[in-house]
């Protein structure tokens, strides 16, 4: 059995079968959630958010950046696949960010963007 390590790497590996499973006309397999919960992004300037920081430093954009998004609204799970799509796609996080919020969901940002 498949054993997924905790926090950011366990969820992208979770998008990234469910992602497969869709591709291939499959329903993805259930998921448990992570044993610890998530934080919650704190817009004052306390600590650093961790999952922020590791998106950050994954994808060398700013902390500020990223907690920038976040505070305004987007989840961390959408910016974690913009910073991945802008990758893929040679587009700035920003505006596939917007396509998300004007979109379905992320498969038909990913078709528009010939990804899928």
């Amino acid at each position: 059995m498949l054993k997924i390590r905790r926090g950011l790497p366990a969820l992208l590996i979770a998008l990234s079968l469910a992602l497969t499973a869709c591709r291939q006309g499959v329903a993805p397999p259930a998921t448990a959630a992570p044993a610890t919960p998530v934080p919650e992004v704190d817009c004052s300037e306390g600590d650093a958010n961790p999952i922020a920081k590791a998106l950050a430093e994954k994808y060398a954009v700013p902390y500020e950046q990223v907690i920038g998004w976040a505070c305004n609204g987007e989840t961390l799970d959408d910016i974690a696949l913009a910073l991945q799509t802008a990758q893929l796609s040679q587009r700035p996080p920003e505006e596939l960010l917007k396509m998300r919020k004007e979109a379905a969901d992320w498969d038909q940002v990913w078709e528009e963007l010939g990804l899928n």
